[in-house]
């Protein structure tokens, strides 16, 4: 297997940074809320909030974000120059526009 794009991979590097940041901004979110909103209303607003589901979220996330720079990095394989024998027709088609027919 060929890397086209190796300098692509390094965009890798920049999962671990996205899980932390995410991470950090539901616990921060969580922090706040709890600090502001009453209990009755924590109940209500997070009683529907699965962590199960956001974790979830979070791999696919981070799973597509992988995939994607994968194909950024464009892997080829079977890499060896290959004669293909064309065959066809090549038409010209020519318009007088000239003003010299008149």
């Amino acid at each position: 297997m060929n890397i086209h794009n190796p300098n692509a991979l390094w965009l890798l590097l920049l999962i671990p940074l996205f899980i932390w940041l995410t991470m950090r901004h539901g616990r921060r979110f969580s922090r706040k809320f709890k600090r502001f909103a009453t209990e009755d209303f924590q109940e209500i607003f997070l009683g529907a909030h699965s962590p199960f589901y956001a974790g979830l979220k979070l791999v696919l996330l981070t799973f597509a974000f992988g995939i994607l720079v994968f194909a950024l990095a464009r892997p080829q394989w079977d890499f060896r120059p290959r004669e293909l024998e064309t065959g066809g027709m090549d038409i010209i088609f020519a318009i007088d526009v000239s003003r010299s027919m008149e």
